[in-house]
């Protein structure tokens, strides 16, 4: 990937370094509306977004241990799709049936 910039971990200081942009992230689809996922109700919705991205995380967009996960998968080439939950309008809503589903309270990137 010729232009890729790379990220630096910088764990001493209990941050990283690097964007957590997607164009850093060639592989990467970032989910920011459902109109295009068919279902009525939150569940139904997640279920298309699941039956069309078989690779699939729920995100946040400040979250270390998330930008790793997608910046991970990137680099190693897997088609990787994400809500970020902070920062798409249904992202909650998704995030609360995922929830409902796996009993984990964390983001499950």
């Amino acid at each position: 990937m010729e232009g890729a910039k790379k990220a630096t971990p910088n764990y001493e200081a209990g941050t990283r370094t690097g964007s957590n942009d997607a164009d850093d992230m060639g592989n990467l689809t970032v989910i920011t509306s459902l109109n295009e996922y068919s279902g009525e109700t939150p569940a139904q919705q997640l279920e298309s977004v699941l039956k069309r991205h078989p690779v699939f995380a729920f995100s946040k967009t400040y979250c270390p241990f998330c930008i790793e996960v997608k910046r991970t998968l990137s680099h190693l080439g897997v088609p990787l799709a994400v809500i970020e939950i902070d920062s798409n309008a249904d992202g909650a809503k998704l995030s609360a049936v995922s929830k409902a589903n796996t009993k984990h309270k964390t983001v499950r990137a």
